[in-house]
């Protein structure tokens, strides 16, 4: 009988129950992906949690020179629509991985700053303001799922603080495939996950961060395998072998554990094998190329004039044969993109 995995085992105990985006911040979201969102849509949402609904008045409160407390859609304007958003998800999301309650300083003020604890769902919306295929409620969340595991590194101890800094790559790495996968999905007219290749994108290789978070030798593996220049599928199979899992297998269950990317996760379990899927699921196995092409591009970037270069030998790999994005439309991405 095969042994389970320790990485495996350690990610469903210390991990996948912290990182469940809470339903009425996924809600919040949601709310504000609109341009007409209102502070009546918002004060709905709120209304609906009452704890969330005594937090935020708690905040206002602190600010407020008022003897009466407004109403929560009054507090919501007073605050300002960004502001109340972005402080009643990251009060929910820092509940949801450190758990405890907020904390007010001497001067009655909220000491958590919703900035740095949201750093890379912002930063993530900002990526998709002017992207037409973007759905910013999509990559907002995306972000914050990175958010999550950047609060959780703190809890797992020395060895895992370096998973901090491949928690900024992958984030780099992500943002760059995911702003690729956008555009080449939106030349797919009937891609059906189209809504979520932007978040595809930048998620997929959140797998290694959690590989660095568990396995203290990841990191050091992932620097040996950047030296020796091995092709794509010789360093997967390689660090199946050495850690008993695949990094795409813990991505999908990142998906799968934040709720709110549950349906995407075989793409994302499946991007460095999309054909896998090919027979499963066509949908799943579209979204999972797409990734795969998107982040073969993000890493192996050069120019590309004509149709026939061998830069597109590095990109289109036996994994993505049958895939429907032709030559020319990559080229094409390739000038908007990355140039």
């Amino acid at each position: 009988m095969t042994a389970v995995p320790s990485v495996y085992t350690s990610f469903l105990s210390q991990v996948a129950p912290r990182l469940r985006i809470p339903d009425s911040a996924a809600a919040l979201m949601g709310a504000y992906s609109s341009r007409d969102v209102k502070a009546s849509m918002v004060a709905q949402v709120i209304g609906q949690n009452q704890y969330l609904e005594y937090q935020f008045l708690k905040v206002i409160e602190s600010i407020s020179k008022r003897e009466q407390q407004p109403s929560v859609e009054a507090a919501v304007v007073l605050y300002g629509m960004l502001n109340s958003r972005n402080v009643l998800i990251a009060l929910q999301l820092k509940r949801r991985v450190r758990g405890g309650h907020p904390e007010f300083g001497g001067d009655g003020k909220l000491t958590l700053k919703p900035p740095e604890v949201l750093k890379f769902a912002l930063k993530a919306e900002e990526a998709v303001v002017s992207d037409p295929n973007g759905n910013p409620d999509l990559a907002f969340a995306a972000g914050a799922v990175f958010d999550m595991l950047a609060m959780i590194v703190p809890d797992l101890g020395d060895a895992a603080k370096g998973a901090l800094g491949q928690l900024e790559s992958a984030f780099v790495h992500g943002l760059r495939t995911a702003k690729i996968a956008s555009e080449l999905g939106g030349q797919l007219k009937d891609l059906m996950y189209k809504k979520y290749a932007f978040s595809a994108g930048l998620l997929h290789d959140l797998g290694k961060v959690a590989l660095g978070m568990l396995s203290p030798d990841y990191p050091k593996f992932l620097d040996e395998m950047s030296k020796r220049e091995l092709p794509r599928a010789i360093r997967h199979h390689i660090e199946g072998t050495r850690f008993g899992i695949h990094h795409g297998v813990l991505s999908g269950m990142i998906a799968q554990a934040s709720g709110v990317f549950r349906e995407i996760a075989p793409a994302l379990t499946h991007h460095h094998e999309p054909y896998v899927l090919r027979r499963i699921n066509r949908n799943h196995h579209e979204l999972s190329a797409l990734v795969s092409l998107a982040t073969c591009m993000a890493s192996h970037f050069r120019k590309v004039e004509k149709t026939e270069d061998q830069a597109f030998d590095k990109w289109l790999g036996p994994e993505l044969e049958g895939f429907r994005i032709d030559r020319k439309q990559i080229q094409a991405v390739t000038a908007k993109v990355l140039l």
